[in-house]
């Protein structure tokens, strides 16, 4: 319905420029002339020469900018709302998208052994993630106390994998059930207690 809207707004616009452009002209020549020539043009549009001569240049040049302002104000769709702020649905695809990011990092320094900036680095980066999906009401999977490094890291890489492709896709509800899954194993496992990676 807004698209019909916007064409239809867009083609009428047109129109008007079209028909203030006439009008201009018209006065530029010489209304004389236009009426002069207006024998010869009355067989193919008299409605419209008839209109354009008894219209005042302001009410063609009015309505097009009222609807070329209409159309400015609209806009194209996009996908964000008016507001400026993230969607719902966009906000958990960034979250997806960052947890991606992470994931690759963690495996990128199980694979070589170092990352760019410390293991320091890795491991703020594994904890802010964690704390932005705690803040979206994730459950986090416990890590026990007495876990080596590669445990956490395998664990925090297999839940922000997980997470981070089904919030990328837009499969929040299975997200959250299967973080649910996720947690309820790790305590089923007897991990110890929540501490976090």
């Amino acid at each position: 319905m807004q698209l019909c809207a916007r064409i239809a707004a867009l083609l009428f616009a047109i129109l008007f420029w079209v028909l203030f452009a006439l009008k201009l002209i018209a006065d530029w020549i010489g209304r004389t002339t236009v009426v002069d020539d207006f024998n010869q043009l009355v067989e193919r549009m008299p409605a419209i020469v008839g209109w354009l001569v008894a219209t005042p240049w302001w009410v063609p040049g009015g309505l097009a900018a009222m609807l070329t302002a209409f159309l400015i104000w609209a806009g194209w769709p996009t996908d964000r709302p008016r507001s400026g702020r993230l969607s719902r649905k966009q906000r958990y695809a960034s979250l997806g998208v960052d947890a991606l990011h992470v994931a690759s990092q963690i495996e990128h320094f199980q694979h070589i052994g170092k990352f760019v900036g410390g293991s320091g680095t890795l491991h703020s980066e594994i904890l802010a993630i964690m704390v932005r999906f705690h803040d979206q009401g994730f459950p986090i999977p416990p890590i026990a106390k007495d876990a080596t490094q590669d445990e956490r890291l395998d664990s925090a890489f297999k839940f922000l994998s997980v997470m981070g492709v089904l919030l990328r896709d837009g499969s929040v509800a299975e997200a959250r059930a299967i973080s649910r899954d996720m947690y309820t194993e790790s305590l089923q496992t007897d991990v110890g207690g929540p501490n976090r990676v």
